[in-house]
């Protein structure tokens, strides 16, 4: 399977995946924590500066 390597595309496919980010958080800092809801696509309204 070909996919875009797009840091963004890279990222979304990894991280929206509740079990692969559990794994991934295990494997780096050796903690098990459990995920309720994975949150993408967030804006700001209001600028700051």
């Amino acid at each position: 399977m070909l996919s875009n390597l797009d840091k963004e595309v890279i990222f979304k496919k990894a991280f929206t995946n509740k079990v692969v980010f559990t794994r991934f958080v295990k494997d780096v800092v050796s903690i098990d924590i459990e995920v309720a809801e994975i949150e993408t696509e967030k804006k700001f309204d209001t600028k700051l500066g």
